[in-house]
């Protein structure tokens, strides 16, 4: 009963640490990138664009902004919740897809790598956000991970020719 109240007492300070000290320096580590990239592509619309690339630098530019005001909410819940929106309306969808694919086909490959840079930024978020999950989730996923690589052993070991499992396995038992 003491290990269980300890460890649980552990994972609570550590889940703290995580949370209210690590999180939000690394979030603002993140802003700060964010914000270096919505100068980039900004100094790109002073410079001038094709018109073509008009309404791509606004998806991005609009896309940097919205992720700069969400960082914090960027977590499996919203990454959810946003997927069954676009499987349950089709039209925002097929928005979706279509601003993917004009970003995709600009002639400025500035802006498609401002964007890929911004997405990836998302995706540090996203994990930094899930991130306390981990404490919690960790034993499980090795207690899996031996299993699986404990599955694939014994299926091997299995099928050694009777030359090598002699090798291996001690005969004294037989």
């Amino acid at each position: 009963m003491n290990i269980i109240i300890i460890t649980i007492t552990l994972l609570a300070l550590l889940h703290f640490v995580y949370e209210a000290i690590l999180l939000p320096s690394y979030r603002l580590l993140l802003r700060n990138e964010l914000f270096v990239l919505r100068d980039r592509i900004r100094a790109l619309k002073i410079k001038g664009l094709k018109e073509e690339d008009e309404q791509v630098f606004w998806f991005v530019h609009e896309s940097i902004n919205h992720l700069l005001t969400r960082l914090p909410q960027m977590t499996i819940i919203s990454v959810c919740n946003a997927m069954k929106l676009q499987q349950e309306n089709p039209i925002i969808l097929e928005e979706t897809k279509k601003k993917q694919i004009q970003i995709n086909n600009s002639s400025n490959k500035e802006i498609e790598k401002i964007y890929a840079q911004a997405a990836f930024i998302f995706t540090k978020a996203f994990i930094a956000n899930s991130g306390a999950w981990l404490f919690y989730l960790l034993p499980f996923i090795l207690l899996f991970s031996f299993m699986n690589w404990l599955k694939q052993m014994t299926s091997r070991l299995i099928l050694l020719p009777e030359e090598s499992s002699k090798l291996v396995f001690d005969d004294q038992f037989i």
